[in-house]
C-alpha cells in the first residue's frame, strides 16, 4: 500500500466533529528549536518551505498558533458534516517515486531542484535524493545510508541549526571549481555522513 492510499483511507476513518479535531490539533507543539532555524536560514538566504504527507489543516493551525507565516504544501482535508471527512491530494503524481499523497519529488524540482532537505520519513526519499544537502533521521536516514547518499544526522531542530550552519560555512569556503560528490557512508563524529554532500 502507499502512502497515498494510507492517508486516504486514514481520512475516511477519522470520526472527529471539526470542533474536536481542532482541539487536538491545539495539543500540537513545534520543536522550540525550530525558530533558531528559521533565523538562521533568513540571515543566510535559504527559503523556507513545508512540504508534507500530512494534513493541510493540521499544518496551517500549527503555524497560525505559532504566529509563523511559511509557504506549505500538504493534503486537503475536507469536511464532510457531521464527523466525517475525506481526503483531497492536490500534489499527487501518478509517477511519484515515493508513492506519496503529496509528491515531495515534484516540490523539490521547483527551482532547478537545489533543495536542502531536512526529514524523517519516506516521503523524502526521492526528493531527498536530488537534494543538494540532506539533515535526516529516522526513516530517511536509514535510506541515505543504504544508498551511500552523503547526508546529516539530527534529533531535533538544535541539531538540524547546527548541521545546516556547518555545510553552509563549508559551502561558502569551498573553491567554486572544487569537485562534488553526494555518494559516501563513512561517518563524522559531528553527525555528518560522508564527503560534504551536493556543493
Amino acid at each position: 500500500m502507499t502512502s497515498r492510499d494510507c492517508m486516504q483511507r486514514q481520512a475516511v476513518m477519522l470520526r472527529a466533529t471539526p470542533g474536536e479535531l481542532d482541539a487536538a490539533i491545539g495539543t500540537i507543539r513545534i520543536d522550540p528549536g525550530f525558530y533558531d532555524f528559521l533565523r538562521l536560514c533568513r540571515r543566510r538566504g535559504v527559503r523556507v518551505t513545508i512540504v508534507s504527507d500530512g494534513f493541510d489543516r493540521v499544518v496551517r493551525a500549527v503555524l497560525e498558533r505559532a504566529g509563523l507565516s511559511i509557504p506549505f504544501y500538504a493534503n486537503t482535508l475536507e469536511w464532510q458534516g457531521a464527523n466525517r471527512w475525506r481526503l483531497s491530494l492536490p500534489h499527487a503524481r501518478a509517477d511519484c517515486r515515493s508513492g506519496a499523497a503529496n509528491c515531495k519529488c515534484a516540490h523539490g524540482a521547483r527551482g532547478g531542484g537545489a533543495c536542502i532537505v531536512v526529514g524523517d520519513g519516506r516521503s523524502d526519499f526521492c526528493m531527498a535524493d536530488r537534494a543538494r544537502f540532506v539533515i535526516a533521521k529516522g526513516t530517511l536516514a536509514e535510506f541515505c545510508r543504504a544508498h551511500g547518499l552523503a547526508h546529516a544526522s539530527f534529533r531535533n531542530f538544535d541539531d538540524a541549526t547546527r548541521r545546516l550552519a556547518e555545510w553552509l560555512d563549508l559551502k561558502a569556503d569551498r573553491p567554486a571549481d572544487a569537485p562534488a560528490s553526494r555518494r559516501s557512508v563513512r561517518p563524522r563524529p559531528n553527525g555528518m555522513w560522508g564527503k560534504e554532500p551536493g556543493v
